[in-house]
């Protein structure tokens, strides 16, 4: 699907496309994508660096990487930003820009899509957790 055609689907979905493969969503809707923090013992939020980022004028763009699951459904495969998220609702930011990417695989199988062309059809189709809901 190309940018344009995306863009008109703007209204029936939950993200707003930025530009390229930038997209916007809330911080909340971002931190449900992700992989929650402690999750399986994995690594707790580190109220720190939370405060510390909140406080930066600008930090950079959250990413969350995205492929094709078995049943053809958008999913995302890794996230990064999870903090910055997290300085996002402290600071009271209601818009959070977050990259989409390829992931390495589904880059390989599909080389005519670009990170453009994959935002455009998160924004269009929707896209499902790490942990597939």
């Amino acid at each position: 699907m190309k940018l344009e055609a995306a863009a008109r689907l703007l209204s029936s979905t939950p993200f707003r496309l930025v530009h390229g493969n930038t997209i916007q969503m809330t911080p909340q809707q971002f931190l449900k994508l992700a992989m929650p923090f402690g999750h399986q013992g994995g690594p707790q939020a580190d109220q720190s660096k939370v405060d510390t980022l909140s406080r930066l004028p600008h930090f950079d763009n959250p990413m969350l990487s995205v492929k094709e699951n078995a049943h053809g459904e958008l999913q995302v495969a890794l996230h990064d930003g999870r903090h910055r998220a997290l300085a996002a609702i402290q600071r009271g930011d209601t818009k959070l820009n977050v990259d989409i990417v390829r992931g390495r695989k589904y880059a390989r199988e599909h080389p005519d899509v670009s990170d453009a062309d994959l935002a455009a059809m998160v924004i269009e189709r929707g896209v499902l957790s790490e942990l597939g809901s």
